[in-house]
């Protein structure tokens, strides 16, 4: 390299070794050569200066790119090994969730300190010591007692003194399991070991000896009981752990001599930990088995102990503890599944003290145990543990008979005996790295007939904001590492270098079972003790929200599988315990729980929770009160205002079910309009809302269509279908729903349900007709009236338009006013002003729940929603047909401000939209796209206080488009709703459809038992039914690409969309001929029709001076009073009259025209349906 440019640095020279032993493929890419020298690669960054100086510029492979900052990681570590509590650190990057991220790995030094120096002075202790018998005087009483009986069991089984047999002979003669062969094997060596048999070619000769056998027991009740186990007849554990039996090993411990001194001892050695700590500790005691122990220690320390957890590999003694964990608040029992993998049931916790009251010995290598609880141990944490003389042969009755002769065991650290003695503790230990604060020697040992260890990880503490805090002032911000990983040692390759590989095992989703290493709190404590307040309550938050116990700080949110439905919960939750406003927008632009944390933390006081506290106005809940923005449009849409205003936002919903009572349904029906007040509300001509005190009982319409024949019921199903499915409710009259029933042939029938959305939401829809059933199954079900009601939820709402963010949401939005893109042009779609029948219909496909979760797995791998995902797959699908290639989306969710605790009890319309722009960004991955359509829309729903109805009425005076449909194509986002089936509702659901004023398509997204379901309905005539059947076809096969599995889908049923369009057709071409009839009548004026047009216009404008010719806007007038006006003129003269009108005729003079040739028009075709027999 030219001098100053940075290169590898080579060695070359006669010193240069032939390569690397035994690693061929490692030689060849290390070694090279070049004009016949060989040189060696060092992986070191370097330069030449001028001078011939060679300058060491760090690791090639230690240099990253990070968020656009290149780094050295070297740099990194060596600043933390400046800190003198850390012994060794690597930093790497490692991806964590979709980004890289720095991630240091900590080895800290060790403490010169020691927690338990004065254990061997202390008073206390050395008191305790000496109030100890001497126990070596009944060892050999004792051990002569277990060989007698070990003796005595083989005479029971039929071996006899003085007789010869082989291991086979003695197994076969006494009937004994081969699961016990290694037990007898024991056994036998016992005996041996003390002259009691004798072997010699491979034959055993039991001899003739005189025993003495301990009385305090029923020992001829034992030795029948341990022949049955072990000829198989009996389970040991039953026979040890029977509720009346004195004989499990934990019980035989309590009789030996000196047990009340070593519990003594014990419980002096953890009152010395408290003290030296001066704080609150968390205790962990795994498998000693004696509760009274355990509740001594408690009692002793209750409140000095943070939390106490019993762990043991069974069950069975959970009943033992039970009466602890009801009476203790800090206690708990956890059942783990091996006794040597404490590090997978405790990966997040750090222990202060360990008890192993007689327990280490279980384990089937007490080497390993050590190093598990080392993982677990907080630092400078304490072990504390006892075991019983090795040379006591108690156990070999007991614990080797529960054990089968502890053939799962390694035995050979322990010399064969399953009780470790002083030495093993001592290896033990070293080889793990504890400080060995107390071992007792053999003459205690032997004087005792117990072993007290106590073991340290002599590890210094280290919190991680005080290397965060330590790093600012060595290294830029960018450079300090996302996260910290404590491990006890830096594992080691082959080589003896840093095994990185092994470390990245302890962040990547690796199988780290046998690694030996775990990922740490850099701190050594509980993930989340280490939390600032805001920290913990969200993370608290996220684990109730998300049904997830393993949400950690460095949690992403989308990886945990996080939708917009979650987030409106997680909102409110963040609302009611941190007092803070935050949005959804909030979570999808942090979505890395500690991010969004800190963005809490930084929020303008201005922004803090401007909802107050909402008190249920129920005095007054038969008031009127104003419509939301939606059901608002809703309202102003099918009046006429607007094109493709003459059909409802309306729902409709066919069931099939067998063996219904349809007295109960409709007693069910009129007990749910009773207690859900929206069922009870219509809308007013005045453009609010009111929930009626009292209505009328529903009666349901029954049809018996059984006796029909199969052809003529389904025709008359399609009757019933066409009224209803297109149905336009009267808004002003109750009820603004319907329930109907078609009785069909073997006690089959079809419920036919109605809902004006002007009422209810999808959401509400569902909850009404999952409650339908819950209802109807349980005659018993009480429903419990909420305090909240919707008019209370609107108020409160309506009251966020005096605040500073909603101001603020405004600005969003006006700013963009000019630039901001139109809906997508179709090619090939005709003008809406040319749409003769505004009849909808519908294409369906369904994902299976394999594809769905396909979809799911892939939208949490790159951080973004399901439904964005679907966004971007409908939008791309759009981008083909359209002739612009930017367009907008009208995204519908049904999301609701959670802010009172009844506020998922209550059904009503909380519809909200958002205009997304949809960009043509030239990104050729369909994940890059989505993401940049979901930090839109994030940005969007962050300012969504100012609703996209009121922009649209800015967007229309801007575009001067009075009347058109503004964006018309809609993405209804129901993830997260079930649809429901046969378990949800009544029945199956047979037939769906929708249909909304002013959209030309909506593409719903629901969840179906597992499976997604994709739902078009679109108004066909202005699209035309080949160009929308290819669309659907595209959507769906990109999605089929993206799963990888055919997907099932329906187009619409054409031969019913035909029917309806032909007497559409025809109504629509007789209505014009007798309109061009009536234009021609010379009438121009009624003074009679002006005179009452004066009067109404006076009362809605607030004027008694108005002139036939003033114009209306020019009076004042606004849409609300447009729609007031054509409300009341409409019941003045029994006619329809649509809200443009208005519009089109601004002043008395020509509206009295229009309407006196609209009545004009109502009487010739009344008289013509009169000739032609309708009337």
């Amino acid at each position: 390299c030219p001098n100053y440019v940075k290169g590898e640095l080579l060695i070359g020279g006669v010193g240069v070794a032939k390569g690397y032993r035994g690693d061929k493929e490692l030689t060849e890419k290390k070694f090279v050569e070049s004009d016949g020298i060989k040189w060696y690669r060092t992986g070191d960054a370097g330069r030449t200066w001028n001078d011939g100086t060679i300058e060491f510029l760090g690791r090639l492979d230690n240099q990253v790119k990070v968020k656009g900052h290149r780094i050295e990681l070297g740099e990194i570590e060596d600043a933390l090994i400046g800190n003198p509590k850390i012994n060794k650190a690597v930093v790497d990057v490692i991806k964590i969730g979709t980004n890289n991220q720095l991630v240091a790995f900590i080895e800290s030094n060790e403490s010169k300190e020691h927690t338990l120096t004065r254990l061997s002075s202390n008073e206390k202790i050395n008191k305790l010591k000496s109030e100890y018998i001497d126990y070596d005087e009944y060892l050999n009483y004792e051990n002569n007692v277990v060989l007698g009986l070990i003796f005595s069991i083989f005479m029971d089984l039929g071996i006899n003194e003085g007789k010869r047999y082989s291991f086979d002979e003695i197994m076969r003669f006494g009937g004994i399991d081969i699961e016990y062969e290694l037990l007898v094997e024991r056994w036998l060596l016992l005996l041996q070991e003390h002259s009691m048999i004798s072997l010699e070619d491979g034959i055993y000769l039991f001899k003739k000896i005189d025993m003495e056998l301990d009385t305090t027991i029923d020992l001829d009740n034992f030795k029948n009981n341990i022949v049955d186990i072990i000829q198989g007849k009996k389970q040991a554990i039953d026979v040890f752990y029977a509720a009346e039996s004195k004989l499990s090993p934990s019980r035989l411990l309590k009789k030996l001599k000196n047990y009340r001194e070593n519990i003594n001892e014990l419980i002096e050695i953890v009152r010395m930990i408290f003290d030296d700590k001066n704080r609150n500790l968390k205790i962990l005691e795994i498998g000693g088995r004696n509760s009274e122990l355990t509740e001594e220690l408690i009692t002793n320390f209750e409140d000095k102990i943070e939390k106490y957890v019993y762990t043991d590999t069974s069950l069975y003694f959970a009943n033992e503890f039970e009466d602890i964990k009801n009476k203790y608040t800090c206690f708990e029992f956890i059942k783990i599944n091996s006794s040597n993998k404490y590090l997978e049931n405790f990966k997040t916790e750090n222990f202060d003290i360990v008890i192993l009251y007689n327990s280490l010995h279980r384990s089937h290598n007490i080497s390993d145990m050590l190093h598990d609880i080392k993982t677990i141990l907080a630092p400078m944490g304490i072990v504390i543990g006892t075991e019983i003389n090795d040379k006591l042969l108690l156990p070999e009755i007991s614990a080797s008979v529960l054990e089968y002769g502890f053939r799962d065991f390694d035995l050979f650290e322990r010399n064969g005996k399953i009780i470790p003695s002083i030495k093993n503790i001592q290896m033990a230990s070293e080889g793990c790295k504890y400080t060995t604060e107390y071992l007792s020697d053999d003459a205690e040992v032997k004087k005792t007939g117990n072993m007290i260890y106590v073991l340290e990880n002599n590890k210094i503490e280290v919190k991680q904001d005080e290397l965060t805090k330590f790093l600012k002032n060595k290294i830029p911000e960018y450079m300090i590492p996302f996260e910290f990983v404590m491990v006890g040692e830096m594992p080691l390759n082959k080589n003896g270098k840093i095994d990185r590989k092994e470390l990245r095992k302890l962040i990547e989703g690796y199988d780290n079972q046998n690694s030996g290493y775990d990922r740490k709190n850099i701190d050594g404590t509980n993930e989340t003790e280490k939390y600032d307040e805001i920290t913990r309550k969200l993370v608290k938050i996220y684990q109730k929200i998300l049904n997830d116990m393993n949400v950690l700080s460095t949690s992403n949110y989308f990886q945990l599988g996080g939708d917009s439905l979650t987030a409106t919960k997680i909102v409110s939750e963040v609302q009611k315990e941190l007092c803070v406003q935050i949005s959804i927008g909030d979570i999808f632009k942090y979505p890395v729980l500690r991010e969004l944390s800190e963005y809490i933390k930084k929020i303008d006081k201005k922004r803090n929770l401007s909802f107050q506290k909402i008190i249920p106005d129920v005095e007054n809940i038969n008031e009127p009160f104003a419509l939301t923005d939606v059901q608002f449009a809703y309202w102003a849409g099918r009046s006429g205002a607007y094109s493709l205003g003459e059909v409802s936002s309306h729902c409709y919903f066919e069931l099939d079910c067998k063996n219904i009572d349809i007295n109960r349904v409709q007693k069910v029906i009129n007990d749910m309009i009773r207690e859900h007040p929206m069922l009870r509300c219509i809308i007013l001509k005045d453009g609010r809302q009111q929930i009626l005190k009292k209505v009328p009982p529903f009666i349901l319409d029954i049809n018996n269509l059984s006796c029909f024949e199969e052809d003529d019921m389904e025709l008359a199903l399609k009757i019933v279908r066409k009224k209803m499915s297109h149905e336009i409710i009267k808004m002003d009259q109750w009820p603004l729903f319907d329930f109907k029933v078609s009785l069909l042939k073997n006690d089959n029938l079809r419920i036919h349900v109605s809902f004006d959305n002007i009422i209810l939401d999808g959401w509400s829809m569902f909850y009404i007709l999952k409650e339908l059933k819950t209802r109807y199954e349980d005659e018993n079900y009480h429903y419990i009236i909420p305090e909240l009601s919707f008019r209370d939820y609107v108020i409160a709402m309506e009251k966020e338009k005096e605040s500073d963010q909603y101001r603020q949401d405004k600005q969003y939005w006006m700013d963009r006013l000019d630039e901001f893109l139109d809906a997508p042009i179709i090619k090939g779609s005709i003008s809406e002003d040319k749409v003769e029948n505004q009849i909808f219909s519908r294409r369906e496909a369904y994902i299976s729940e394999d594809g769905w979760n396909k979809i799911r797995k892939i939208a949490k791998s790159y951080e973004i929603t399901p439904a964005i995902l679907l966004i971007t797959l409908f939008s791309d699908t759009l981008r083909e047909y359209s002739l612009n290639k930017e367009f907008v989306l009208n995204i519908t969710q049904f999301n609701r401000n959670e802010i009172h605790p009844d506020i998922n009890k209550i059904v009503g319309d909380f519809t909200t939209l958002t205009y997304l722009e949809v960009k043509n960004s030239n990104e050729d991955i369909l994940v890059n796209r989505a993401r940049i359509l979901q930090k839109q829309l994030s940005d969007d729903m962050n300012h969504g206080l100012y609703s996209a109805i009121k922009f649209s009425r800015e967007l229309r005076l801007k575009q001067k488009k009075e009347k058109g449909s503004l964006m018309p194509i809609v993405f209804t986002s129901g993830i997260g709703l079930s649809q429901g089936g046969q378990n949800d509702w009544l029945g199956k659901i047979s037939y769906n459809i929708s249909q909304t004023p002013q959209v030309w398509l909506d593409h719903q997204v629901i969840e179906d038992d597992g499976n997604l379901k994709l739902i078009w309905d679109s108004v066909d005539e202005i699209f035309g039914v080949e160009l929308l059947n290819n669309m659907f076809l595209n959507y769906v096969r990109r999605i089929e690409y993206l799963v990888g599995n055919k997907i099932q889908f329906a187009l619409s049923d054409k031969n019913f969309v035909e029917d309806e369009t032909s007497d559409k057709d025809e109504e629509t071409v007789e209505f014009k001929e007798n309109r061009k009839v009536i234009c021609n009548n010379d009438e121009k004026y009624n003074k009679n029709i002006s005179q009452k047009l004066l009067k109404i216009w006076g009362k809605i404008l607030d004027s008694s001076e108005i002139g036939l010719h003033d114009e209306f806007f020019a009076l004042g007038g606004n849409s609300l009073n447009a729609v007031q006006i054509v409300n009341l003129i409409n019941d003045e003269f029994g006619i329809n009259l649509p809200l443009f009108v208005i519009l089109e005729n601004s002043n008395i003079y020509k509206l009295s025209q229009y309407i006196l040739e609209k009545l004009s028009d109502d009487k010739v075709n009344d008289e013509q349906n009169i000739d032609k027999g309708y009337f």
